[in-house]
C-alpha cells in the first residue's frame, strides 16, 4: 500500500490545530518492472585474417611491453602473427612474432598463447607500428620516429 501524506497549518494558528491528511493511494501493478537494457550479446567471431580475441596474450603483453598498437598477419597466408606495441617507461616497444605451422594457427579465431611469441625489442626507445610491407615478410615499420624494415622470418631491423 502507497500513502500519499499532506501537511498543513494555518499561519498564526497553534500547532495544536494543524491538520493532517492521509490519502490512500492503489497499489502498482505487480507486472511494472524497471526497465533493464537486454544482456550484452556475446561479440562476433572474428574472421579468419584478423586477429582474434586473445584476451589473456593481449594482457600479457600489453603488462611487459606496453599498450598494443597493431596486430595482424605477417603475410595473405598467415604464416605469422605480428603484434607491436607502444613500449613502457623502461621497456623500448616491441615487435612480437608467433610463427605458425599448422592451419589451426593460421586462423586468428583461435588463441595463440603467450609460450609461443618470440619478443623484438624495438632499436629505438619509444612505440613501433607497422606502416606497411615492403616485401613478404618485410615489415616497414615506425620507432620513435626512425621509418625502419623488420624482417619477421628473422626478427632483424634494418634501415
Amino acid at each position: 500500500m502507497l500513502a500519499a501524506i499532506s501537511v498543513s497549518a494555518d499561519a498564526g494558528t497553534p500547532s495544536s490545530t494543524s491538520s493532517v491528511k492521509v490519502q490512500k493511494l492503489p497499489s502498482p501493478s505487480h507486472d511494472v518492472r524497471p526497465v533493464l537494457p537486454d544482456p550484452a550479446g556475446s561479440y562476433p567471431a572474428a574472421a579468419p585474417a584478423v586477429c582474434g580475441y586473445w584476451t589473456a596474450t593481449y594482457a600479457e603483453i600489453a603488462r611487459r611491453y606496453g599498450e598494443l598498437r597493431n596486430c595482424m598477419p605477417a603475410d595473405d597466408e598467415r604464416s605469422a602473427w605480428v603484434i607491436t606495441t607502444v613500449g613502457t617507461s623502461s621497456t623500448h616497444g616491441v615487435i612480437a612474432v608467433y610463427q605458425c605451422a599448422s592451419a589451426a594457427c593460421r586462423d586468428g579465431r583461435n588463441n595463440h598463447p603467450m609460450g609461443g611469441w618470440r619478443i623484438y625489442p624495438g632499436p629505438f626507445a619509444g612505440s613501433v607500428t607497422v606502416l606497411g610491407h615492403a616485401a613478404k615478410f618485410i615489415l616497414i615499420v615506425g620507432n620513435r620516429g626512425h621509418q625502419i624494415t623488420f624482417d619477421v622470418a628473422t626478427g632483424r631491423y634494418g634501415v
